[in-house]
């Protein structure tokens, strides 16, 4: 099946975005500090909305806020969010954009959004590669898995990936998405300590890296005490961090 022009035009984004900042074919571990570092006037805020979308661009005066929803959701999937609503600031700047499922429309907007935020996280040049060299089998479940866990991604969004990079049928799609436990295959394989912090991402609350600056300097300033800055990150471990006493 022929690319689109929306999907086509979010891959060569994500391609650009990539070589603009010098990635290489190299996994973007911390994404959202990725976005914050590159992109000055986009915040990342992270938090457990039940009944809220999966992620969300809002406009702030000159500033634009990524919120991604952590409501049992695995890292990899908050991360997706975090790289689609990019995509959303860099082509579309609606003042208010949600979107309740990632992967629930066919827009040509949503289809632009998902190409770009799959080929920055995993470029499909990586897959290509590593296929011509022998070192990937999309057959092979630790394979499979071993590449999600390493750039991010969720089987979900691999199997769609490897559809349409490699041309799999639509049964290879569904024996790559449907790979039973894949955390626990993941831990048999030695990557244990990257699914404890998938998991441990679950309903978390991350606050922008500037916001966590402008508190703590309010705190070290007298500006704050101990239980306003409480009140206002939601965190003891990094209240913990800030105030410098351990938390209980």
């Amino acid at each position: 099946m022929p690319e689109s022009r929306p999907a086509r035009e979010g891959r060569e984004k994500a391609d650009a975005v990539r070589f603009e900042h010098g990635l290489g074919r190299a996994p973007i571990r911390d994404l959202f500090g990725f976005i914050e570092r590159n992109y000055p006037a986009v915040l990342v805020a992270v938090r457990p909305m039940a009944d809220g979308p999966e992620g969300a661009l809002l406009r702030a005066g000159e500033r634009w806020l990524i919120i991604v929803n952590s409501d049992d959701q695995t890292l990899v999937r908050q991360r997706y969010a975090a790289a689609h609503e990019l995509a959303h600031y860099l082509f579309d700047r609606d003042p208010v954009h949600l979107d309740g499922d990632l992967f629930g429309g066919d827009a040509p907007a949503e289809t632009r959004a998902n190409a770009f935020a799959v080929h920055l996280i995993l470029p499909a040049s990586v897959v290509r590669e590593r296929i011509a060299d022998g070192t990937f089998n999309p057959r092979k479940p630790e394979a499979v898995v071993t590449l999600a866990i390493e750039y991010g991604l969720s089987l979900q969004s691999l199997s769609w990936h490897l559809k349409n990079v490699l041309g799999l049928s639509d049964s290879e799609r569904r024996r790559i998405a449907d790979i039973p436990t894949p955390f626990r295959l993941a831990s048999r394989l030695g990557l244990a300590e990257q699914v404890r912090e998938e998991r441990a991402a679950r309903n978390r609350t991350s606050w922008p890296q500037q916001y966590l600056v402008l508190a703590s300097r309010a705190f070290e300033r007298g500006k704050l005490n101990e239980d306003e800055l409480a009140q206002l990150l939601e965190d003891p471990e990094l209240v913990s961090e800030i105030v410098g006493a351990p938390a209980d």
